[in-house]
């Protein structure tokens, strides 16, 4: 599952998704990571190009590990980069489904 975050300046992925899909994050300096409920939590690997497909939209973006619960991926950081048009068609896709 794929949590669109415009509130999130980094994009993650959970740790175990990221090593089924024999990503192993690389270190790097450990920071801490605001979660929903208002905690925090440390996040010290990065995972470089993990690919996503969502319907004809493809991505390929380095992304943070760390234990996530609930999602697979957030994505926030693409926001700003993304085209309106190409961001409208990734949010219409979804709620067709």
């Amino acid at each position: 599952m794929v949590l669109i975050d415009s509130g999130s300046t980094h994009n993650f992925i959970n740790k175990k998704l990221a090593e089924e899909l024999n990503c192993f994050p690389y270190p790097v300096k450990n920071f801490w990571v605001m979660i929903a409920n208002g905690g925090s939590i440390s996040c010290g690997g990065k995972c470089h190009n993990i690919k996503l497909s969502m319907g004809e939209f493809q991505l390929s973006t380095p992304m943070y590990a760390f234990p996530i619960g609930g999602v697979d991926v957030v994505l926030g950081a693409l926001l700003g980069v993304l085209l309106p048009g190409s961001l409208h068609l990734l949010l219409h896709y979804y709620l067709l489904l």
